[in-house]
This record gives structure tokens, C-alpha cells and sequence, in this order.
């Protein structure tokens, strides 16, 4: 079993207007990976996130290709989307020789202040 973490910056397409045209902001990623593991387990990570920081934090179905459909959705904290939460599909985990499922979640940090 394995449980990682980062906090880092994300570059992305977005505000034309400064000289790159990229837009820069720092996320927090969680994963876990084991025998066992499956969407509550994040979900567990993400509660206790919620309570900790004292955030409304929410979640809203929703679907992404790389997590398993019904097992994942959007990160909503004080009614903005933040992020995302879910279950690794199944042949993600294939392409990538993973041997136990994966679970996570990512949220933009920048966004909470």
C-alpha cells in the first residue's frame, strides 16, 4: 500500500493577456494505491481534508475518461469547482502496469483563500 502527496504547480492554456499566455497555480494531489482500495477510501481522505481547513466542501457527479464512471466527480469547496475526485479506471491501470487500484483526488489551492 501507498499513500503520496504533493503540492506543486500546474501550467495550463489560460489568461491571454500576461507574455506566455499560460496560466500558473498549485494543486494538491493525493493518491493511494492497494489491495482494497476504491473510491470511499478517498473519499475518507477528502472529508477529513474538508473538516481539518473548515472548508464547505462538496461533491458533484461528474464524469472523467481516466476515472471509472459513478466513481468519481467534481471537487466543489464554497459552491466553486476546485478539483476532482476518483477512482482510477481500470484500464488506465492496465496501460500503466499498476497492479492494484488506484484512488485520488487533486484540488487547486490557489482557489481556497
Amino acid at each position: 500500500p501507498q499513500k503520496i502527496f504533493e503540492i506543486g504547480s500546474v501550467f495550463s492554456p489560460g489568461n491571454i493577456n500576461t507574455e506566455t499566455g499560460v496560466e500558473e497555480k498549485n494543486n494538491l494531489c493525493i493518491a493511494i494505491t492497494g489491495p482494497g482500495i476504491n473510491f470511499t477510501s478517498i473519499k475518507q481522505v477528502f472529508d477529513a481534508f474538508i473538516i481539518a481547513f473548515k472548508y464547505d466542501g462538496k461533491l458533484k457527479d461528474r464524469d472523467y475518461g481516466f476515472l471509472i464512471p459513478g466513481r468519481c466527480g467534481e471537487i466543489l469547496i464554497h459552491g466553486k469547482m476546485a478539483g476532482f475526485i476518483g477512482e482510477v479506471h481500470p484500464q488506465v491501470l492496465v496501460n500503466f502496469d499498476l497492479d492494484y487500484p488506484v484512488a485520488l483526488l487533486e484540488i487547486d489551492v490557489d482557489g481556497l483563500s
